[in-house]
């Protein structure tokens, strides 16, 4: 390979002060010393966005040649299910365009990216939702990314090219769907339906890649320093899940993780969010109103740091309070912190945290590559054979899907599923509306918000996800009684009852300390009307966390009832035992000896 057949690239190389003392070299290894100079350009003294325009063009330059010598890609399809959310959707979609402009993965032909595709999968109820996404399909098409829109009646011309044997087979993947039906079946289901599509429509011997994502991510990465927050396209996706795979042909699967909002419920983000709150409202108290702010520093690396139980997946607890990170940019007193914190606090019942988001923490990207154990389902990866990991329980609907996969797939083929540092950007809400467009299990009025309906399915998420991983721990081979499922269950309801019901007291004492603190006339936002406004919005979340969180809440009075339990458990328990035989049912259907 001649670098003259490149010249745009010697020339870059030459032009760029990071790459001018690159030699002359073939072209495949001039870019690697090229992509690297210019990565540490970019990394080694923490993020210099000067640096990034360089690299973007690095890239689309050496996509130009591959392109034009025919070089071997994967085919990239993103498929997305989305339930009435538009905007979301939208903005989504355009962080995907703007990353096929910044990086151009395999080549741009008369404006189109013939190597990257997404398949919508509409799981809305709303017409008038379904009708926009499909305007929003449209448009992604004509700026260059084919984008197809499988609305409900596409969706149930997959199921109707099973026979009904083989439907029945699936169900509990797939749910008893009718057509009048098709709307609100939950994320899990959608995403198995997609996989049926991908097995009638992309599984034809080429070697693709399918990545699953959530609408509300973008394709991006949110980085802190002390003079504020940034969310730049600083991650080539496309290009380094085409390489991890092309470089480790072992690799099935592939999960990256999120930045910015937690992944989790809020029914498990409780008890951190009023302790970090607490400490907050001290230090603001004890400082002047139009102080400067004071809470603009770097973020300390963490690990789920989001979550009440991270014990629970092997993490460290820290009891501490974390320092309070202002997403504000301007230089601002305190006063303007806390107004903008109260405006906030209502968002973490659509899943946003308000003190501990997360971010980005660059490091040479095959360093990352790792066994992994949990799978998040708004970014992972497949190869093309890779179909038989579907989504399992689906038809429960409840949460902690991603880790529940992640456990069977470290539990049953390990040496293929990985994680790696490809994290996209969360986002939960809306500036425009200050919440989702929708999320499931999520009730609001203008007094009141509900979170009971996910506050369950999280608590029984957790009694399957732990079930489950003990019975494999106990039993790899997949041989369990129904005597050592339900043994399993009591067990795990048991331990998970007594942390969920620990957390319940605790957080009411941190609630208690919170209102004092609070609510004390001294403070600085009890003596200006301005902050009348600001006041109103935290009482009312205080409020909300108590009716959500008191022992008389309706998750707690589910936790603590076995006669509510039970036939929850039963369901729980009949689906675990006939995920051995849904599991080998679907292997069957793809290797096509399932019978008609």
């Amino acid at each position: 390979m001649n670098p003259h057949d490149c010249p745009q690239l010697r020339h870059h190389c030459a032009t760029t002060p990071a790459l001018a003392h690159l030699q002359e070299r073939d072209c495949a290894t001039l870019f690697q010393h090229a992509r690297a100079a210019s990565e540490a350009a970019l990394w080694n003294h923490g993020f210099a966005p000067d640096q990034l325009p360089q690299q973007q063009q690095l890239y689309r330059l050496w996509e130009q040649w591959r392109a034009a010598q025919q070089q071997p890609r994967h085919p990239i399809t993103l498929l997305i299910p989305v339930a009435d959310r538009p905007q979301q959707l939208r903005n989504c979609l355009a962080s995907l365009l703007e990353l096929c402009h910044c990086y151009a993965y395999g080549g741009e032909q008369q404006g189109r990216y013939p190597l990257v595709e997404v398949v919508l999968i509409d799981d809305s109820r709303d017409p008038a939702n379904r009708h926009q996404h499909h305007a929003i399909a449209a448009q992604t098409s004509a700026a260059g990314v084919t984008t197809h829109h499988l609305d409900h009646p596409q969706q149930w011309a997959e199921l109707e090219r099973l026979t009904p044997r083989q439907r029945a087979a699936l169900e509990p993947s797939l749910q008893a769907l009718t057509p009048q039906r098709m709307g609100h079946k939950g994320a899990s289901t959608t995403r198995n339906l997609a996989y049926l599509w991908l097995w009638h429509h992309r599984c034809d011997g080429t070697p693709r890649l399918f990545h699953f994502l959530d609408s509300d991510q973008e394709f991006r990465i949110r980085l802190r320093s002390a003079d504020g927050e940034a969310e730049p396209y600083a991650l080539n996706y496309l290009h380094h899940l085409d390489q991890l795979f092309r470089d480790h042909p072992q690799l099935q699967v592939l999960t990256g993780k999120v930045v910015g909002d937690p992944p989790v419920a809020p029914a498990v983000m409780a008890n951190n969010l009023l302790l970090d709150l607490h400490a907050l409202l001290q230090q603001l108290a004890a400082s002047h109103p139009e102080q400067h702010c004071t809470f603009h520093h770097h973020p300390t690396p963490g690990h789920a740091d989001y979550h009440d139980h991270a014990d629970l997946f092997g993490l460290p607890t820290r009891p501490q309070p974390q320092p309070y990170l202002c997403p504000l940019h301007a230089c601002h007193p305190h006063s303007a912190t806390f107004t903008h914190l109260a405006q906030q606090l209502d968002r973490f019942f659509d899943g946003e945290h308000p003190t501990r988001s997360t971010y980005y923490h660059h490091q040479p990207l095959a360093a990352t590559l790792q066994p992994a154990r949990t799978l998040y389902t708004g970014n992972y990866t497949l190869r093309s054979n890779a179909l038989q990991w579907y989504i399992p329980l689906a038809h429960l609907r409840l949460r902690m899907a991603g880790p529940l996969l992640g456990r069977i797939l470290s539990a049953t083929a390990s040496a293929t599923f990985c994680s790696a540092n490809l994290p996209m950007l969360h986002r939960r809400t809306l500036s425009t509306l200050g919440r989702a467009e929708y999320r499931h299990g999520i009730q609001r009025s203008a007094q009141r918000t509900d979170i009971s309906e996910e506050f369950a399915r999280q608590f029984l998420g957790d009694l399957t996800l732990f079930t489950i991983e003990a019975l494999y721990q106990d039993a790899p081979q997949r041989a369990w009684s129904a005597a050592q499922i339900h043994a399993q269950l009591g067990r795990t309801e048991a331990d998970l009852s007594e942390r969920y019901n620990a957390k319940q007291q605790q957080l009411q004492q941190r609630l208690t300390a919170l209102r004092t603190l609070f609510h004390n006339p001294d403070n600085w936002w009890w003596n200006a009307p301005q902050f009348t406004s600001a006041c109103s919005a935290i009482t009312h979340f205080l409020d909300n966390i108590e009716q959500n969180f008191a022992p008389q809440a309706a998750g707690y009075t589910l936790i603590n009832s076995p006669h509510q339990l039970a036939p929850h458990k039963a369901r729980i328990a009949a689906a675990i035992a006939a995920y051995p035989q849904q599991q080998s049912n679907w292997q069957q259907l793809l290797d096509g000896t399932l019978k008609p």
